[in-house]
């Protein structure tokens, strides 16, 4: 036990520094400190200070001590991670999204009159807010009448708890025009309050790029239209980044769009997405092959098989013939196994996706009652649930999720979702339980 400020050097000299290093490099995709030997060592010497230890290994146990250790890690994320960012930080950008994207998409998804934008590493939600405003600014028609979901998400929950709260000071809105300042926000004294109808439609979430999911498992069983992750990647290793690019090619729309930082920008990485230039920025789209290949969630001889993948099939925009094809699909899905409850699943996920929330709702009941202990339908309704604002129900849902959750193993895999063990539905759980529960 000590009460004075650990020297950051006596931190990088302990014989477990490497170990701490690498678990903390593992756990957060960091790679960022794995070159920065001192900077790492003065972060965790703050920490050891605070917590009255001081050691490395004393440390490492309390890390590793279940609920205990999670919460001290989201401590130590807080203080490791950057939350230094602003409004329409770099305009370049949101001029390309203004005047190319955002048009492009609208377009081409006024059949379904549905927008999906994921914010990937948000911070303290500046970014998702910005988008917000220019939708609304630019189109008030499609903001007022579609369904618009804009999604910001962090590895910071002290950043995604500011996001949530919509205060800012001023240095946060140095780069805002003034009057978009005056019509977007409130002044509360040294501060700005964004106005409630630039927030309406944008959510925040816990979300570890490294580890956690991409498809639609965890963000409202929708692909998405665009996702934003800018002055992130900058942090990870290249192999990382190479993962997580991968990812994002899986979980966009066909035709959808990749923004990230300037600094980012690498045609290898990229290699899979069209590069398009505009005046002053770079952008990526995710083009539709000339030769679609089959896709796995089609019927063939009704084998089970993992319903995450079901993401590579969905298209921001759907035509009447598209709508037709997948009820198609759907029936004979079920005509093939009408007492499967992972048929109905995935029949709830082409209603979701069709735009159909009713429908999706229905065919996840019936998943309930043909067995009571599915726990990814428990949890697939309870985010529908929420999405609607349907909280009692939702509370129930996951609550349901998390008691049938307490036997499994955390290392086991979901047998029908692709690479998610029990651990990653907990966690993702226990957090939309917590958002529902007090409110």
């Amino acid at each position: 036990m000590t009460d004075a400020a650990l020297n950051p050097q006596d931190i990088f000299n302990d014989p477990l520094f490497e170990r701490l290093k690498a678990h903390v490099i593992d756990a957060t995709g960091l790679s960022y400190f794995g070159s920065q030997d001192m900077e790492l060592a003065r972060h965790l010497s703050e920490r050891l200070t605070v917590l009255h230890l001081s050691t490395c290994g004393a440390y490492w146990v309390l890390l590793h001590d279940g609920k205990n250790g999670e919460a001290e890690l989201d401590l130590l994320i807080a203080q490791l991670t950057i939350g230094e960012t602003f409004f329409f930080r770099h305009e370049e950008q949101f001029h390309a999204i203004r005047d190319r994207v955002l048009p492009d998409l609208i377009e081409r998804n006024r059949s379904t009159r549905r927008l999906r934008i994921w914010s990937a590493g948000c911070a303290t939600g500046a970014e998702p807010y910005s988008i917000a405003i220019v939708l609304k600014q630019c189109w008030p028609d499609v903001v007022a009448e579609w369904d618009v979901t804009i999604v910001g998400t962090d590895i910071n929950r002290a950043f995604l708890a500011q996001a949530r709260q919509g205060r800012y000071g001023e240095w946060a809105l140095r780069a805002t025009p003034a009057d978009i300042a005056e019509s977007c926000f409130v002044r509360s004294g040294n501060e700005w309050m964004i106005r409630p109808e630039y927030r309406r439609g944008v959510v925040f979430d816990y979300h570890n790029l490294v580890h956690h999911p991409y498809h639609s498992f965890h963000h409202r069983l929708d692909s998405w239209d665009l996702i934003l992750c800018r002055n992130v990647m900058i942090y990870f290793n290249h192999e990382t980044n190479r993962r997580i690019i991968r990812q994002f090619h899986g979980c966009v729309a066909d035709n959808g769009w990749l923004v990230v930082g300037h600094a980012e920008s690498n045609t290898e990485l990229f290699q899979d997405f069209e590069t398009i230039n505009t005046i002053d920025a770079v952008i990526y789209r995710k083009t539709v092959p000339a030769t679609p290949a089959t896709h796995v969630a089609r019927h063939d001889g009704c084998r089970s098989q993992p319903l995450i993948v079901l993401d590579d099939e969905l298209s921001g925009g759907v035509s009447f013939d598209d709508e037709r094809k997948g009820t198609d699909e759907v029936h004979q899905h079920l005509s093939c196994a009408p007492l499967n409850p992972e048929e109905h699943l995935r029949q709830a996920l082409m209603w979701q996706q069709r735009g159909r929330p009713s429908d999706a709702e229905k065919a996840l009941r019936r998943a309930i009652y043909l067995d009571r202990g599915f726990v990814l339908a428990h949890y697939y309704l309870g985010l529908l649930l929420k999405r609607r604002s349907e909280l009692p129900g939702a509370k129930r849902c996951f609550r349901n999720a998390l008691r049938l959750l307490e036997p499994i193993d955390r290392r086991a895999v979901m047998p029908t979702v692709e690479g998610i063990d029990a651990s990653v539905l907990t966690e993702l759980t226990r957090m939309h339980f917590e958002e529902v529960k007090y409110l």
